[in-house]
């Protein structure tokens, strides 16, 4: 829920206009040093949010999150823009798709993977996350052409 939340917020300052105005301002080494900041955050987190600080566990990855997507629409000085990355840009459609079924695969392949013991060398985690990918795209590409824009066709009728 603190993600809905989140992107609620950060939904709100952007049209607001606010955010817009923050990000434009910011330099490329201030822009690098808070990324090298969240990775530290990333890496730690396990150490840090202990005790009271488990409280923020959840917080902090959304404040992360939610600076990272602000970033990359409205600095103009990023050291480097995602978009950039082939088929980035046009995947953006099977967003939804990866938020619903991401989840789902990352629990069952990990317990397939687990069951049959294939969790003690590297090249099986790079396995299991590109199996968990694979499979998030195509069904995210699945719903997106057989269930999401057929729903998104009948927005005419209700405006």
């Amino acid at each position: 829920m603190s993600d809905l939340a989140f992107g609620g917020i950060i939904g709100l300052f952007a049209f607001s206009g606010k955010a817009q105005l923050i990000f434009e301002r910011l330099t490329r080494w201030q822009i690098i040093l808070i990324y090298i900041i969240a990775g530290l955050l990333f890496t730690f987190e396990g150490h840090i949010f202990r005790g009271v600080l488990f409280t923020f566990e959840r917080f902090v990855p959304g404040v992360i999150f939610s600076f990272i997507i602000l970033e990359q629409v409205y600095a103009k000085k990023s050291f480097y823009k995602i978009d950039k990355v082939p088929y980035f840009f046009t995947s953006g459609e099977l967003t939804y798709g990866f938020y619903m079924f991401h989840c789902i695969y990352i629990y069952y392949w990990s317990t397939f993977f687990e069951n049959n013991n294939y969790t003690e060398h590297l090249w099986q985690f790079i396995l299991y996350c590109l199996v968990v990918f694979v499979s998030t795209y195509f069904t995210a590409y699945l719903s997106l052409h057989f269930y999401e824009r057929p729903f998104l066709k009948l927005k005419k009728h209700f405006r």
